[in-house]
């Protein structure tokens, strides 16, 4: 990512930092934990064709992956009852009470897995991560400026709002809902306590400037 700074004062340049959010979770993490052993696709496929197996369900290992992403930690669920209540718009598969009670279970035995044998995916870097941010009065940052914010996922979102000194001052900067990725779980109707009203359109010059007259407080909900 290409940044430039139109102060040429050090002290200045030297509070700004730039980086992906996956970097900063995994530092969180890591200064917390130690490195986290991540596991590979491969390894993740293998690990839901095993439960699949177990289980003997009618799921797919790709389907069972993107609805513990999609749904599962885009809505923070921690159990049966919150996974049956939870929306699943535009997953494409209707699930009934029974095959929902499946896949929650498919879903479980995944995590389970993860824990038992001390494997990470970036994503729970992340849900880690922002969880020990959101327990730290010490946060990293004062302010942060976030751009292409329509590719953000919640648990992205979320790694961001926890790791900002003043919610105030979370501002959100370019991002257009109409290239949101085609994602549950990163549309963001799904998330809207996270990010509503921030996304804007870079394209037009005058509302880039509109957004940017705008004090922090305007740019997050009530």
């Amino acid at each position: 990512m290409a940044f430039a700074c139109s102060s040429h004062d050090p002290d200045v340049q030297s509070r700004i930092e730039v980086q992906h959010i996956d970097r900063l979770a995994h530092r969180v993490f890591r200064d917390q934990h130690g490195s986290p052993r991540m596991i590979s696709s491969a390894e993740e496929r293998k690990l839901w064709r095993s439960i699949i197996d177990e289980l003997q369900i009618d799921f797919s290992e790709t389907f069972l992956a993107e609805e513990w992403r999609q749904v599962v930690l885009a809505q923070r669920v921690t159990d049966a009852t919150e996974y049956l209540a939870a929306k699943r718009t535009r997953r494409g598969w209707r699930l009934g009470a029974r095959q929902k009670a499946r896949a929650w279970q498919s879903i479980w035995e995944f995590e389970e897995a993860l824990k038992t044998r001390a494997l990470h995916t970036h994503e729970t870097v992340r849900r880690e991560a922002t969880r020990i941010l959101e327990r730290s009065d010490d946060k990293p940052y004062r302010h942060i400026v976030v751009d292409e914010a329509q590719d953000l996922s919640p648990d992205q979102w979320r790694v961001l709002r926890a790791g900002n000194e003043e919610v105030g001052q979370f501002r959100p900067d370019v991002g257009e809902g109409r290239q949101t990725r085609r994602r549950t779980g990163d549309r963001p109707q799904q998330h809207d306590e996270l990010v509503r009203g921030v996304l804007v359109s870079w394209r037009k010059s005058s509302a880039f400037a509109r957004y940017h007259e705008r004090p922090p407080h305007a740019c997050l909900p009530p």
